[in-house]
């Protein structure tokens, strides 16, 4: 059930990045993961941190900079942005994107 939850917990925060992500901001971030693979505007790295930690206790932020690495790993910034698009318009998430959620929610 905690795991459900937690990934429920991750698709409403990448819903919540791309619906609220600036565009063209020069803000700095306070704080940035490693430079993946697919390096998404740090605008969008910091938007998508500070929801999926939002409340939560600060032991989080681990879990979220981890499942934003991973994501920027396997998908470009334009497919991240079609899954949000693709979960706002209540399709389920793609297999492998849950898998990467999974993978972490196991560690």
């Amino acid at each position: 059930m905690k795991k459900i939850q937690t990934l429920s917990s991750v698709m409403s925060t990448l819903i919540l990045v791309l619906v609220s992500a600036p565009r063209g901001s020069s803000q700095t971030p306070d704080m940035t993961p490693p430079e993946p693979t697919n390096a998404y505007p740090p605008e969008i790295v910091q938007i998508y941190l500070e929801n999926c930690v939002g409340d939560r206790p600060e032991e989080i932020r681990a879990f979220c900079t981890c499942t934003i690495e991973k994501i920027q790993e396997t998908y470009t910034l334009d497919e991240f942005i079609e899954i949000g698009e693709e979960l706002q318009a209540g399709q389920a998430e793609p297999e492998e994107f849950r898998q990467i959620i999974m993978r972490i929610v196991r560690f």
